[in-house]
């Protein structure tokens, strides 16, 4: 423990002076390790605030009182520095995980994702590891060690799926996706490691597995995420030992400045992503990305029965081409609400009435809860059949793309007194049948 790191709770104010005591761990640590004595200064951070010096002014059997040199707690944020590395990590063991916690805060790593993949073992989501206050602990004791008090985020995912769904949270067009795999059959064209020293800002996306590894399925998805796969050694490490050498890798590539082109480290880069909507929407209505869609314009005047059924017979249209790809599908229907969506703006914006149109708010899910019925009921090989999961997915994410949004953003329930961000999915209850 070289920072003594304190919640903003604690703090009391006396005579215009700020105090606080000490809990049993802390107590503990300062008296059989350290060996304080009255009036000796001690290092002192407060979660998410600033780092000063406090004075021991009072000593007792089972606690200290610690007077602040300065008003730490009044900073509005931490100054230190995070990497440019977010770490996605298939839960491993719980007791695993409680060091890999540790570990990852004491780095910087800024964002940490928990996921829990096809071969995690699933008792692992009852584990008292994963309740708040454990996961605090766990990062607190690593930023007690590196002398920090900026926490990372956490986000945990109850299923691949999940993530996989929501995987535009964690990276943006300056991302670097990696993910450290045995068995990689095909190279990289181009080296991971040249493109990091050739990054002056972005962020880099580390997947690892659980000791298991990934499933067949996962695999799949994950090269449909253009993550980039990459081995260290033939040898099958532990997940504990891999994470660290992978990261002491990164850090090399991405803070040594001597091997670097640029002779600067590697900035983070973060930009916040709005959706701006000009006044010419109306006007570009038709202008659409692709030929598909010049027939979609043309329903908007017909019944809204009629207009899905024509909407699925250009789906299955595009299923029986022989170029078919599952983008193809995905950018269609992506385009057709967009489409949708324009409509509504249009409508809303100059109070037009349109007694022949029947725009309702909930077209797009009907209209994706009709093509996913429709690719349950399609039949394959293997290949076939996770080419259906990820267009069930893909699917899956626009219709409930706001509901993710507005989860990510609960900030009553994802983020604690002290600013620590712990998100988390709802897990999964299977339907008992009565």
């Amino acid at each position: 423990m070289n920072l003594i790191l304190i919640s903003s709770k604690i703090i009391y104010k006396n005579n215009e002076e700020y105090f606080f005591k000490t809990d049993n761990r802390q107590t503990s640590h300062l008296k059989n390790i350290l060996n304080v004595t009255l009036n000796q200064i001690i290092k002192v951070g407060v979660i998410n605030k600033g780092k000063g010096e406090g004075k021991v002014i009072e000593e007792s059997k089972s606690y200290y009182i610690i007077k602040l040199l300065t008003p730490i707690h009044l900073e509005e944020k931490s100054d230190d520095n995070v990497l440019p590395i977010d770490v996605v990590l298939c839960i491993p063991r719980p007791k695993v995980l409680n060091k890999l916690l540790q570990q990852l805060s004491s780095l910087g790593v800024k964002k940490i994702i928990i996921v829990f993949s096809d071969f995690s073992n699933k008792c692992y989501e009852s584990s008292k590891i994963l309740k708040n206050e454990e996961i605090k602990l766990a990062l607190q004791l690593g930023l007690e060690q590196a002398m920090c008090t900026r926490f990372p985020e956490i986000y945990i995912h109850y299923s691949f799926s999940s993530f996989f769904m929501n995987i535009e949270k964690y990276t943006d067009e300056h991302t670097l996706k990696i993910c450290a795999h045995t068995n990689v059959k095909k190279k990289n064209m181009e080296s991971i490691e040249y493109s990091i020293l050739n990054m002056e800002k972005g962020k880099i996306l580390l997947m690892l597995g659980c000791e298991r590894g990934f499933s067949e399925l996962e695999l799949y998805l994950i090269k449909k995420l253009n993550f980039h796969f990459f081995n260290l050694t033939e040898r099958i490490l532990k997940c504990e030992t891999a994470l660290l050498i992978i990261i002491g890798q990164l850090l090399l590539l991405t803070e040594n400045i001597s091997l670097r082109k640029s002779g600067t480290k590697m900035r983070r880069f973060s930009p916040h992503k709005k959706e701006i909507i000009n006044n010419n929407t109306c006007e570009n209505i038709t202008h659409m990305k692709n030929n598909n869609n010049n027939d979609i314009q043309n329903v908007f005047d017909n019944d809204k029965i009629q207009y899905e059924m024509q909407l699925i017979n250009q789906v299955k249209k595009l299923l029986t081409e022989e170029t078919f790809s599952s983008e193809q599908l995905i950018n269609f229907i992506q385009n057709t609400l967009h489409v949708q969506e324009k409509k509504r703006i249009c409508t809303s914006n100059n109070n037009l009435s349109l007694p022949d149109e029947k725009l309702d708010n909930n077209d797009d899910v009907n209209i994706i809860d009709i093509l996913l019925r429709g690719i349950s009921t399609l039949n394959g090989n293997e290949e076939n059949n996770f080419e259906n999961v990820y267009l069930s997915l893909q699917l899956k994410k626009i219709k409930y793309k706001q509901r993710f949004y507005l989860s990510y953003s609960d900030i009553k329930n994802n983020v604690d007194d002290d600013g620590v961000y712990i998100y988390r999915t709802q897990r999964y209850v299977s339907k008992k049948k009565k």
